[in-house]
C-alpha cells in the first residue's frame, strides 16, 4: 500500500480505498481476535484492545517507553 509510484493527493486518494465487503470482513476478523472496532471506513479501521490482545494478534510484546517532549509554552 505504501510503496507507490504515484503521489497520494486529492485526485489519487480513491485509489487507496477498500471495498465495503473487504472492510466488513476485516472488521469481523479484528473482532474475532478480541479487538473493539471503534470506527471503520473505506480508508481506515480504528481498533482498541488490551495489551494482551495486541501481543497475541501481532506476535510482539507491548513495551512502554518514556520520551521527553516539549509541551505548549514550555510547560
Amino acid at each position: 500500500m505504501f510503496d507507490v509510484e504515484e503521489a497520494i493527493n486529492s485526485e489519487t486518494a480513491a485509489n487507496f480505498t477498500s471495498e465495503e465487503d473487504i472492510v466488513s470482513r476485516a472488521v469481523l476478523r479484528l473482532q474475532d481476535a478480541g479487538f473493539d472496532v471503534l470506527q471503520a471506513s473505506e480508508m481506515t479501521i480504528n481498533i482498541a484492545g488490551s495489551a494482551k490482545t495486541y501481543e497475541e494478534a501481532f506476535g510482539a510484546p507491548i513495551v512502554t517507553e518514556e520520551r521527553p517532549v516539549i509541551k505548549e509554552e514550555g510547560a
